[in-house]
């Protein structure tokens, strides 16, 4: 039989900074909901798009007396306000609090990724988290629930927090008791406390360095890339492409030659690429950089190019190029599926690349 002394050491033990802030030099009798990490820790390191974090969800209960506590259902929504960008997903209830429905994944907060749950108030058309057992449950600790988070875009860190839903007046959330005393938020409100957020930390990540570069001489060319001009204008009139001039899996290293690709300025290359967030993150060699998705050229480019994953930009004025690449050395298998080369679209225009684009489409098909 548990003790008052032996029940609040226990809580002690369960809780982050953010909820023992809650209580004062005296014990009180809590129902204390915590996030962490599924090796039981608060925080760790993101240091790469399409790393995936698992997190458990648990509720801790303790009382003043010896009168067993318990818990029933709760509603709650889970958050990542942060700049590092993740989507969140829901990988299962904890028998017994399996009863209720599958919450919903959706961008709840507006800042392009997706949350678990639905609104601040308890609303059952809104896909909320909902721990549910079809009867009250006796014990002091209950692991509720699982889920991840998937790194989209690397930044400063983010919090993945926790919250309870507020009821409504037709609904009670949570469901508990404490001291053998049931209550729901309106009658043991004060008790209820929640657990210190976890924090995936991405502001302290160096970018993988991409082996690049553009060199009088390819190392090793597999193949050469021989750019043509049509009608002044100049692109690729058939970029190449696994499984007609590169081999079926694409290539990971390689050296292009880059003739004639004038006028003098800018050089873009295209990549197409087995996996379309490989190079996010990355850094280039001075000289070079990887142009963003967002950005008005990339724009231009992918919707003449479809196949386009990563655009690499070269400042360089000369017409003859040569370029190199080794991507055998980042993770998850990077491979190039397709190449192309295009001066900067400025200095085309789009309805010149347009037609070029086309030009390279009917190559293909005939």
């Amino acid at each position: 039989m548990a003790t008052r002394s032996g029940k609040f050491t226990r809580i002690l033990g369960g809780m982050g900074l953010a909820a023992l802030a809650g209580f004062g030099s005296q014990a009180e009798a809590a129902l204390v909901f915590d996030i962490r990490l599924a090796d039981g820790t608060k925080s760790a390191q993101a240091t790469a798009v399409g790393q995936v974090f698992n997190f458990e969800v648990w509720a801790t209960l303790d009382g003043l007396t010896a009168a067993p506590e318990g818990l029933q259902s709760a509603i709650g929504y889970i958050r990542t306000p942060g700049a590092l960008k993740g989507n969140l997903a829901h990988t299962g209830y904890s028998a017994p609090f399996n009863a209720g429905a599958a919450p919903a994944a959706a961008d709840r907060d507006g800042d392009g990724d997706l949350d678990l749950g639905g609104a601040t108030t308890v609303n059952g058309a809104a896909g909320e988290v909902f721990w549910r057992a079809a009867t009250m449950q006796d014990g002091n600790s209950f692991k509720l629930s699982t889920g991840t988070f998937t790194v989209t875009q690397l930044g400063a860190n983010t919090p993945i927090q926790l919250f309870i839903s507020t009821p409504t007046a037709l609904n009670r959330n949570p469901v508990f008791k404490i001291d053998g005393v049931g209550f729901d938020q309106a009658s043991g409100g004060t008790q209820i406390q929640i657990g210190a957020p976890i924090t995936i930390a991405g502001d302290t990540v160096t970018p993988t360095p991409l082996d690049v570069a553009l060199e009088a001489a390819p190392d090793s060319p597999t193949f050469n890339l021989v750019v043509t001009g049509q009608n002044n204008s100049y692109a690729t009139p058939n970029p190449l492409n696994a499984g007609d001039e590169l081999p079926a899996g694409g290539i990971n290293a390689g050296g292009i030659s880059i003739n004639t690709i004038g006028p003098e300025g800018p050089v873009f290359i295209l990549l197409g690429l087995n996996n379309p967030d490989a190079l996010d993150g990355s850094t280039m060699p001075a000289g070079s950089s990887l142009v963003p998705e967002n950005d008005p050229e990339y724009v231009k480019l992918k919707s003449i190019y479809p196949f386009l994953d990563a655009l690499i930009r070269f400042a360089d004025g000369d017409d003859d190029r040569n370029f190199n690449f080794n991507f055998s050395t980042l993770p998850g298998g990077v491979m190039v599926t397709e190449i192309a080369a295009v001066p900067e679209p400025t200095v085309l225009g789009l309805a010149s690349l347009a037609g070029l684009g086309l030009l390279a489409r009917r190559r293909r098909n005939a």
